[in-house]
């Protein structure tokens, strides 16, 4: 065995959450906690939301809304975002921007089941 190579992982090294969540990281950019009010836009016109963010990247957002919409890995949808008055960022997101859908988590909890929403973007917000 070449001496310049990590030796093999030990049986359940990442068995504890917090490395799990960092092997499946799979965002480009990093994340801002930016609170904006989000609508999607089906290709048949209508909309989901606004709901706020969860959080925004360069690269995509995440958005928490009820159950029911159907929504799935894998669809499109025009995106809305609308910055508060008082914020001083431009993304240039006067006309909307497209994404895909790329992750979804059911989120259960109190008396409203809601599902956790994460969107790639298809061109960069530029902060």
């Amino acid at each position: 065995m070449s001496s310049f190579l990590p030796p093999p992982a030990e049986s359940g090294m990442f068995q504890n959450d917090a490395a799990t969540a960092l092997l499946d990281e799979r965002r480009v950019c990093a994340r801002a906690d930016h609170r904006w009010d989000v609508t999607l836009v089906r290709d048949d016109g209508a909309t989901i939301g606004p709901y706020r963010s969860d959080n925004i990247s360069e690269s995509g957002l995440h958005v928490t809304v009820p159950v029911g919409y159907g929504l799935a890995v894998g669809q499109r949808y025009e995106v809305l975002i609308r910055k508060p008055a008082t914020s001083r960022e431009n993304c240039g997101l006067d006309d909307g921007i497209y994404a895909t859908v790329v992750r979804t988590q059911v989120k259960a909890g109190g008396d409203q089941h809601c599902i956790g929403v994460g969107l790639r973007l298809d061109q960069p917000l530029f902060f």
